[in-house]
């Protein structure tokens, strides 16, 4: 696992809801989809969060659901509870933007 302090742009774009840019990052990210961002002091958790970010972002959510239940194995090894907290608000999140409704299971998730 290589530490890659590349989240930031990503959350950005996220934050903006900036699809474009969303589409210009992933290419860019997903190469590192099975590592952990880490900029020397701390961890911002691991890379498939931000690629299971900007899928949904895209509208590709099947994909997003992989990647994100992909972070959620890597932070539960980890032990890592906020990073375990937000993978399962992003679940959520991805559920809610393909029916508009918050599921059984993702509202267990939250």
């Amino acid at each position: 696992m290589l530490a890659r302090p590349i989240d930031l742009p990503s959350i950005l774009a996220l934050d903006l809801e900036d699809a474009a840019a969303a589409a210009v990052l992933l290419p860019a990210i997903e190469p590192f989809v099975d590592e952990v961002s880490f900029n020397g002091v701390t961890s911002q958790g691991p890379v498939a969060a931000y690629v299971g970010k900007l899928l949904t972002l895209l509208g590709r959510h099947d994909e997003a659901e992989r990647r994100h239940l992909e972070a959620l194995t890597m932070v539960e090894a980890f032990g890592w509870e906020y990073h375990r907290a937000s993978t399962l608000i992003a679940l959520a999140k991805n559920r809610v933007a393909v029916s508009g409704r918050l599921d059984a299971i993702a509202e267990r998730w939250l």
